[in-house]
């Protein structure tokens, strides 16, 4: 007769936030430059610069963040 055990998950076994952040950072980073194509398209004004300068800040943020997303 085989005895059963229950064992309960310890605080290693849940996911870190930057193991969840990770992948939202990747593929925004993937994402992110197909955003740039309509402002350069149209040309930028003096409002749509600051957008423009904004989302390539924002994309090197996603970089940083999604760069060890499933490199083993």
């Amino acid at each position: 007769m085989s005895r059963s055990t229950v064992t309960l998950p310890t605080p290693s076994d849940f996911r870190s936030p930057g193991r969840v952040l990770e992948p939202l950072g990747f593929w925004a980073a993937v994402v992110l430059p197909f955003s740039y194509l309509p402002l350069l398209y149209g040309g930028l004004s003096d409002g749509q610069f600051a957008l423009f300068l904004g989302l390539v800040a924002l994309n090197a943020a996603s970089l940083v963040l999604g760069q060890e997303h499933r490199r083993g």
